[in-house]
């Protein structure tokens, strides 16, 4: 960090202090990038520093323009027709023809015109996660189905060693919705496995939950680890992945020629 933003004086806080500290310069931004719309998704990046740590450092996993492309995902300066049309009497609805405003959120996770894509690139975290897996020695199984009281359930992965099971299922959600809380929605909702389908082992069940930007849920990262399913270093890998996917389905939207039929009167 420069010297020059040591000693950074917050003339627009109420408490006019001085930042004396590193720390505190770092403090200063996280809380003013939180207060701002498009900083939203990264207000909890610090909680889990080695996904972040290819920002910094670089990655040998991608090239430079990749490098180029994951940072505008990441900050979320990559186009959409929501961004451009602040501050402007121009349309901001989805240029595919969906009736919702073009914003990153619903290009990167909700608009049909790279849906096939999210799939793709989810099913390419779990396989990560599923060869990590494996040469930790775990056997396992890749979307098997639990036939429950309550209906079905399809959990991406169930890994077994010696009396353990470990039910793990992973998603990418949007960049506003709190990581924890999606994270606990989803280990709630497999939780009825351990009492009616693996209650002879000693059943853990974990989620992988980040969200488009990159930025993984701190107890997510902190149970794969510990349990051995992932590697701390995995961490990254799994962050640059998800942003690469983003990449591809964001390209895909803005190239298609054809827009989505919408029948009159909906919308």
């Amino acid at each position: 960090m420069g010297a020059s933003l040591v000693n950074l004086h917050t003339t627009d806080d109420p408490d006019q202090r001085l930042l004396n500290s590193t720390n505190q310069v770092k403090a200063y931004i996280r809380r003013k990038i939180k207060m701002t719309c498009d900083g939203i998704g990264l207000q909890d990046a610090h909680k889990v520093p080695t996904a972040s740590e290819w920002v910094l450092e670089g990655t040998k996993l991608i090239s430079g323009q990749a490098f180029i492309n994951e940072i505008q995902v990441r900050t979320g300066t990559l186009f959409s027709r929501e961004g451009a049309a602040r501050g402007r009497n121009i349309s901001n609805q989805c240029s595919r023809g969906c009736s919702q405003p073009e914003t990153l959120n619903h290009v990167l996770q909700n608009c049909y015109a790279s849906d096939k894509l999210r799939i793709i690139r989810h099913d390419r975290l779990v396989e990560y996660i599923h060869r990590g897996a494996q040469q930790r020695k775990f056997s396992l199984h890749m979307e098997p189905e639990f036939s429950l009281p309550v209906g079905k359930l399809k959990p991406d992965l169930v890994l077994y060693k010696d009396d353990r099971a470990i039910v793990v299922d992973a998603q990418v959600i949007n960049n506003q919705y709190p990581l924890e809380k999606a994270s606990q929605e989803k280990i709630k909702k497999y939780t009825p496995l351990i009492k009616h389908q693996l209650k002879d082992t000693k059943a853990t069940i974990l989620s992988f939950t980040i969200n488009w930007r990159g930025v993984i849920c701190k107890s997510s990262a902190d149970s794969l680890v510990k349990k051995g399913v992932i590697a701390k270093r995995d961490l990254k890998i799994l962050a640059v992945r998800t942003l690469e996917g983003r990449v591809a389905r964001h390209r895909v939207h803005q190239k298609m020629m054809t827009s989505k039929r919408v029948k009159k009167g909906e919308g």
